[in-house]
């Protein structure tokens, strides 16, 4: 007896699912009746679907009873990348955990194990096996309910079983609550419900030998047990909610001289009682029903589909969930990743071929994971490191590499094996570069996997931000600390074509040395012979399998004859001997080259005479060169047409990605005005069949050695990259400024449908700049379309970018026309108009992206009207289209040019020590002991850790941060929890953290390794001081202690500086003196530094007189230096992530920015120079952090994105580089604004200053005046209906005056004015009217009549009888008389305002409004009230450890009367939990909604009628520098007044500009 049970659940990868399918086995195995017949898999048409060839090779031992059983307990056979239901395997008597389920003891028949596995329909099972003693013999004694008990026990982690042992388990199970719906399905094969006669027989036989009082489970299996007909009576009560699969036995099986039915369907089915019940007849004896010949048996197929017809119904709903979540985040990912899609490469072998691959024992060893013992499969290998398997395939051109790869990548997909892959092309600069392939690579598990998926999505919810064409970053940031992290026992397999098309692909080699995923990960690679092939493997082997191949010449001649005969039967041949015979002479010639005999098939099959045949195979050359030639010969021979010819030959060879059959038509159309039908015979016809048409259309080369030929040649068919780069940026630049992408004139028109693009303008989206920055620089006409472009229609290049989701591409121009003026600068002066221009828009370009990407790409129409008037006035985006009549206009915006300092963030009374960089936060050390962390991206302030000595170091690692203070160094979470603490005897000179360790290097020359995870000193490592000078060294001995230190960026070298300038070079992994890097003038070393890039291999010395040294690390030879021409002092240096730029500052207050390998100067900058800073590139390399005493600045010049290694290494022409470029810093004024009003009725703003100023600010045409003046810093300012100010200052001091428009002046109160109160003025508010002022103090309220000062009435109270409070203005809705009411304590409780302190009576309204879990309110915003709307807003600050944020609350206040209440609440009316509701502004002027600032700083406003619609209009955006100082504020008109520094500016016409939007069903509150 035997059964399956399935469970349902939503656990994720990384958990036990909570339910389960449970499969019981006949209720007795036959050893007599197990078949020995072989399979065939070669005839098997599952063959493909099923092979393992592990399991081919694994033979059972005949000696080993055991392991013919199986493992007894649960076994796990499978687990899938997301399981969601588990299947169980339970046999029955006599049977074991893989005995049951493997016909004829062969290992490729265990069909729970190696055939579902990869059936469609149950890709979510985990699949396990459980085993028991069940021996007839040595079995021991138990009854059916002990039996269940003891099962129960067994699989209380997972699941329960069935059968009539299993039933009782299930029976015991329902009273476990945990359990109680976790089964949810069971199989039963021939299950002897009511008994079977066969059990009498086996209990008189047991009986005869003596056995049977062992056997009580024996006799509970017989037709009259009372046991069974009480286990069937309790099992029809509970399992009515359960869907029961009962299958019986036809066939009779033989048992000695007789034969029956050991389980005939009557006792093998439930019966009528089971509503759930699912009756299927097998066609099988009783042995055989739960074994099968092959997957093709109908048995098998009834069992499973019967199976995944249940895992259907219990996965129905998950599933559809799981799959919108999947969509969802790949979606996101793709745009993280910056992917278009899955590559489709795909090239189709033909039967026979390549197959002598998985004969090979090593590539059998390469492909399986699991040459393990059988038992280890259900152990949770947890974080177990394991090494790289390498399968590297190398041969000569055209020998079949692509074909054999993709065979591979077919063959793992055929069997359900994760697979990612990537075919290097080398004229496709998309292709053929690192960085794509890194992205796809990871986009490709992420489709694959849920936990390679969740693992990025996480990282892109954290922030975590990386150039997308650095493949070190890449490889750092998404696989080193991302997805290799991941611990799985599923195998992830690579497949990688022709990589040594990559221009670096050493560095992917070294980027594996040393990785130890924790997961399997096997690399399938061909390349044609590598030189240095032994050189590269070398570091690999101590932690990768590498199996190095060379395609054997019979192996590809097998091929070859494989493929030859496939295509002669298609050939209209007299008989068998002229096939043959064909074969045989194509064979002959063939010299073993794949690509040859393809290109002399293709000609064979065009022809259809034996006497043209031999006639083609007597004249083509043998060799791929010659038939190139013998090709171009015969297009040169076509005068008419050979022109069409060589422009294909153009766009394929110079085209940046492959182009299709559309965009070769179109592009033949635009470059030479020729009308080529859009068909793949007229292109390959036109190319002497060098051009390939696939069946998808795209249109490629027929092999790369084609492409070598065309660029080498010296014919007219010749192909210069430079000029034909030209060409093409020249077609798509004519387009990008054709009528195609022309701009909308009005911000109507932007409702309109954006028209589709033709294929090739498109294509000229994406890439026009590739083809600038690889053109010719002779001539000016390139530079004059692109200016002309840039002139025209960039705004709708940029909006088409926008709505791809991803401004990588905005980025990528922005290095080429960089580099395109570069390289240009040799030959013709920068400083034409043109040149301006370009040079203007690729700063402006840089700064879209890093001001304005996110609304860019939430709307992506904005660049049209509401971007361009918040850039700078001099800026090209400004001047070309910044004023537009139905655009947002700004009033009073004075910046000219992008400032190069983006934040600026004080850390008020702390001094900083330290700073750190990590994925999305940086982290500042004090010297007051607290490490403050701030989001990478808003500068926000984001939490705090607190240690009780000053902070010396401090390094992010893996979301912890390790701290060295003056006595400990300390490992703790981001939330401060302590990990570790360890007490030091020296300061730490260096702090860094591998996977595993972090790393420091002492005062005294010790290099240090803690363990992260317990904190233990794994390993200690003395350098002690050596001098290459001798008598040096014996003067100074061996003690002496460094003064700087640094590791390099693979752990493996260490260099330590001295004071008499000794810097020497440590090898860390044999302690062992690699030498020194000497100087001359033995100055001493300030800074050391090797490149974080391990590829490169330098180490750059900085001297305390800010003279720079690079030295090989190799030979310790100098190679580059520096000196500084003004002897300035050194004071910090860092280096970007990628190992391309440094930057350094001096004591007089220059910053450099340098290339660091040629250690030119890009950038200049001189700012305020305080005596210590410290400075730090961000993790993506974007911007430096200055860090100076109380105080940091961030500073992001567009020089910072450049070209990287592997794109500049593509371009042969020497680089000029333009002279440095001078940054633009606008110093903060010393006068900021601390307080912002607006008159109800005016279109004036009202703003005090820290200076005390209080000036009047015109929103129409931004003039401002100042109109009186405070002795200290204003700190509270408000202004009534009837123009009258009311300030208050830090002395306490309130100043009340009389505005009046038409003068610029404000007239002091003489009843008000000048009044000072005993306590700080926490707030001022005007009654609505504007007659009576309330004055709110940390002691007491006190309300004074306006204008002539009297005091109606004052109220003190005990400040720790308020802990935060605002008052409101507002008015009876009946008698209309004026009221103050107060809000503290979530509670509203009203005032008269001309009788106060008098309290409306009634009681106290609870305001009912939720905060995110965790957080909590600490003061009050602001609050107004609507007499129109009747409708209350509150504003509150909140925190959560130290992270702040603020939201609003929007409360209709109809219930409150004058004298009555119909209710005591105010709830809330907005969407709970809305991220949307940041910043409140205001009602509209004609009250009829409400205006905010929503968490992506986009001005929004809503009606009460669009709250029910669940949508809110949102208008422009607001960039964070604009108003980061202060919040914004609305005019009387509806303007709204923004506050940056010293500065005031107003925004018009933003409010007509609307795009709806859905409010966020998001709990919690964004930060800000």
């Amino acid at each position: 007896m035997s059964g399956i049970t399935a469970s349902q659940t939503t656990a994720n990868a990384d958990t036990q699912p909570s339910s389960s399918v449970t499969l019981s086995s006949s209720s007795v195995d036959y050893d007599s009746c197990s078949s020995t017949d072989d399979f065939d898999w070669k005839s098997s048409a599952a063959r493909k679907r099923f092979k393992i060839p592990w399991a081919r090779r694994r033979r059972p031992s005949k000696d080993d009873t055991n392991k013919r059983l199986g493992p007894k307990g649960l076994y796990l056979l499978r687990r899938p990348q997301e399981p969601l239901i588990d299947i169980i395997f339970v046999h029955g008597l006599r049977g074991g955990s893989v005995k049951t389920w493997q016909k004829g003891g062969d290992p490729q028949r265990f069909w729970p194990q190696l055939w579902l596995a990869a059936e469609p329909g149950l890709e979510h099972a985990n699949i396990h096996s459980f085993g028991y003693d069940a021996d007839i013999k040595t079995g021991n004694a138990f009854n059916i309910h002990d039996f269940g008990r003891i099962e129960t026990q067994y699989l209380k982690s997972c699941a329960t079983l069935a059968d009539p042992f299993r039933r009782q388990t299930f029976i015991l199970a329902q009273d476990i609550p945990s359990w109680k719906h976790r089964i949810r399905s069971i199989f039963f094969l021939a299950t002897p419900h009511r008994g079977s006669n066969y059990a009498a027989i086996l209990k008189n036989i047991l009986t005869v030998s003596g056995a049977a009082s062992s056997r009580q489970y024996v006799g509970d299996l017989t037709t009259s047990s009372q046991t069974l007909k009480l286990i069937n009576e309790e099992f029809g009560k509970r399992a009515h909610d359960i869907a029961i699969y009962s299958f019986f036995e036809t066939i009779k099986t033989k048992i000695g001289p007789t034969s029956v039915l050991v389980v005939d369907k009557e006792s093998a089915v439930l019966g009528s009682g089971f509503r759930n019940e699912r009756v299927k007849s097998a066609d099988a004896n009783h042995c055989d029903i739960s074994k099968f010949k092959n997957p093709e048996e109908p048995n098998y197929t009834l069992i499973r589909n019967a199976l995944a017809s249940a895992a259907k119904d219990l996965l129905k709903d998950v599933l559809v969930l799981k799959a919108e979540e999947s969509r969802a985040q790949i979606k996101v990912l793709k745009q993280y990743l910056g992917m278009s899609d899955i590559p489709d490469e795909h090239h189709n072998t033909v039967e026979g071929s390549c197959e002598w691959i998985e004969a090979r024992h090593d590539f059998q060893d390469w492909q399986d994971v699991t040459n393990l013992d059988e038992s280890s499969l259900d152990e949770d290998m947890g974080p177990t490191q394991r090494n790289i398997s390498i399968f590297w395939v190398n041969a000569g051109p055209g020998s079949g590499k692509t074909y054999l790869a993709s065979y591979v990548q077919s063959q793992l997909e055929s069997t359900k094996l994760q697979c990612a892959y990537y075919y290097f092309h080398v004229g496709n600069q998309s292709s053929r570069s690192l960085a794509p392939f890194l992205r796809s690579m990871a986009y490709q598990m992420a489709v694959g996997s849920a936990a390679v998926r969740a693992k990025l999505y996480k990282m892109h919810q954290d922030g975590s931000v990386f150039d997308m064409d650095d493949a070190w970053t890449i490889w750092t940031k998404i696989f080193k600390k991302g997805i290799l992290q991941i611990a799985s026992n599923i195998p992830q397999y690579w497949v990688i074509d022709a990589i040594d098309e990559c221009p670096r692909y050493a560095e992917f080699f070294t980027m594996l040395k040393g990785e130890r995923p924790h997961f399997p990960l096997q690399i399938f690679i061909t390349s044609r012979p590598i030189r240095d092939m032994q050189r590269l493997q070398k570091p690999l082997k101590p932690t990768a399998m590498i199996y190095s191949v060379d395609i054997d010449r019979k192996d590809s001649l097998d091929d070859i004859r494989c493929y030859v005969k496939s295509r002669v039967e298609g050939m209209a041949l007299a008989d068998a001997s002229s096939a043959e015979e064909l074969t045989s002479t194509i064979m002959r010639k063939s010299n073993a080259c794949f690509l040859w005999v393809r290109l002399v098939l293709d000609e064979l099959e065009g022809v259809f005479t034996s006497v043209s045949r031999m006639d083609i195979l007597n004249t083509i050359p043998e060799g791929m060169k010659p038939y190139y030639e013998r090709a171009m010969e015969q297009i040169d021979a076509n005068s008419r047409e050979k022109h069409i010819s060589k422009a294909i030959f153009t766009w394929i060879v110079a085209a940046t990605r492959t182009l299709d059959l559309a965009e070769v038509v179109e592009a033949l159309q635009q470059d030479i005005s020729a009308e080529v039908p859009q068909s793949a015979g007229a292109i390959e016809g036109l190319c002497g069949q060098l051009v390939l048409v696939s069946p998808l259309d795209m249109v490629d080369l027929i092999h790369p050695t084609a492409r070598e030929f065309l660029l080498s040649s010296t014919g007219d068919f010749n192909v210069s990259l430079p000029r034909a780069h030209e060409r093409i940026a020249l077609v798509c630049l004519k387009l990008l400024s054709g009528n195609e992408l022309r701009p909308p004139r009005t911000a109507r028109s932007l409702q309109q449908n954006r028209p589709v693009l033709s294929p090739l303008t498109n294509y000229a989206v994406e890439n026009f700049s590739e083809h600038i920055f690889a053109a010719s620089s002779e001539n000016d006409e390139v530079l004059s379309a692109l200016d002309r472009f840039l002139r025209t229609n960039v705004f709708s290049w940029i909006e088409r970018v926008a709505m791809t989701g991803n401004y990588h591409n905005l980025l990528r121009v922005c290095k080429n026309l960089r580099a395109y003026l570069d390289r240009r600068a040799k030959y013709h002066s920068p400083l034409s108009s043109e040149v301006r221009n370009i040079d203007n828009w690729a700063t402006d370009l840089n700064r879209l992206v890093t001001q304005f990407g996110e609304p860019l790409l939430k709307q992506p129409s904005s660049i049209y009207f509401l971007i361009p008037p918040m850039c700078p006035t001099n800026t090209a985006v400004s001047r070309q289209f910044g004023k537009r009549v139905d655009g947002l206009n700004l009033s009073g915006y004075k910046a000219a040019m992008w400032d190069d300092c983006i934040a600026n963030i004080s850390f008020r009374e702390d001094i900083a020590a330290a700073v750190s960089c990590g994925e999305s936060i940086f982290a500042v050390g004090m010297e007051s002991g607290t490490v403050s962390l701030y989001n990478q991206r808003s500068y926000q302030h984001e939490g705090f850790i607190r240690h009780s000595n000053p902070v010396d170091l401090v390094h992010l690692t893996d979301n912890h941060v390790v701290s060295c203070t003056t006595k400990a160094i300390i490992f703790q979470d981001m939330q401060g929890k302590t990990i570790w603490e360890n007490s030091l005897r020296f300061r730490c000179l260096h702090l860094t953290a591998s996977e595993a360790h972090v790393i420091g290097i002492s005062q005294h020359g010790h290099l240090v390794r803690w363990d992260k995870v317990t904190g233990e000193i794994v390993e200690e490592q003395t350098f002690q001081y050596q001098n290459y000078d001798v008598e040096t060294m014996h003067n100074y001995g061996r003690n002496r202690a460094p003064q700087v230190a640094t590791i390099s960026p693979d752990f493996e070298m260490a260099a330590l500086g001295y004071r008499g300038g000794t810097v020497s070079i440590w090898d860390t992994v044999d302690t062992e003196l690699v030498g020194w890097a000497k100087d001359d003038e033995g100055r001493v070393a300030a800074k050391l530094m090797f490149n974080p890039n391990p590829s490169i291999r330098l180490l750059l010395v900085i001297y305390s007189n800010h003279g720079l040294a690079l030295y090989d690390t190799w030979s310790t030879e100098l190679i580059q230096s520096h000196e500084s021409p003004n002897n300035a002092g050194f004071l910090s240096a860092s280096c970007s992530p990628d190992g391309r730029t440094l930057v350094t500052t001096d004591t007089h207050g220059n910053m450099n920015i340098w290339d660091f390998e040629t250690l030119s100067i890009l950038y200049h900058i001189l700012s305020p120079f305080p005596s210590f800073r410290i400075l730090s590139f961000s993790s993506d390399g974007s911007s430096v952090l200055d860090v100076m005493d109380s105080n940091m600045r961030v500073w992001s010049p567009s020089v910072l994105v450049r070209k990287t290694f592997e794109e500049d290494a593509s371009i042969s022409d020497d680089a000029a580089h333009l002279p440095v470029t001078q940054g633009e810093y606008e110093r903060h004024m010393d006068t900021k604004i601390n307080v912002l009003g607006t008159h109800p009725r005016l279109p004036v703003a009202i703003a005090g200053k820290n200076n005390g100023s209080v000036i009047a600010f015109l929103t129409k045409d931004g003039t401002q005046s100042e109109i009186y003046k405070h002795t200290g810093t204003t700190t509270s300012i408000v202004i009534s209906v009837e123009g009258i100010i009311a300030s208050a200052d830090v002395h306490n001091v309130l100043l009340v005056r009389k505005y009046t428009m038409s003068d610029a002046a404000a007239k002091p109160l003489a009843g008000l004015d000048g009044i000072k109160f005993e306590s700080r003025v926490k707030q001022l508010c005007f009654s609505l009217d504007g007659k009576l002022l309330l004055v709110s103090t940390l002691q007491y309220d006190i309300v004074y009549r306006c204008p002539e000062g009297t005091c109606v009435g004052t109220w003190a109270f005990e400040p720790e009888n308020r802990e935060y409070w605002i008052w409101v203005a507002a008015k009876d809705p009946v008698s209309t008389k004026q009221q103050f009411w107060l809000i503290s304590d979530k509670k509203l409780k009203r005032f008269s305002a001309d009788q106060f302190p008098c309290a409306i009576d009634s009681p106290a309204v609870s305001l009912i409004y939720n905060l995110a879990d965790g957080w909590r309110e600490t003061e009050f915003v602001r609050a107004a009230w609507s007499e129109k709307l009747q409708a209350l807003v509150i504003e509150v600050m909140t925190n959560i450890n130290a992270n702040n944020s603020s939201a609003f609350f929007v409360f209709k206040t109809t219930s409150i009367k004058r004298d009555e209440m119909t209710s005591k609440e105010l709830h809330d009316v907005l969407p709970r939990g809305s991220t949307h509701n940041r910043t409140f502004l205001g009602w509209n002027a004609d009250e009829q909604s409400l205006i905010f600032i929503n968490a992506d700083s986009w001005v929004s406003s809503f009606s009460f009628e669009d709250v029910k619609e669940n949508v809110y209009f949102r208008h422009f955006y607001v960039p964070r520098q604009l108003c980061g100082d202060l919040l914004p504020a609305k005019s009387a008109n509806d303007e709204i007044i923004l506050c940056n520094s010293g500065e005031l500016t107003s925004t018009s016409n933003g409010m007509k500009l609307k795009q709806a939007d859905e409010w966020q069903q998001t709990i919690g509150v964004k930060i800000i």
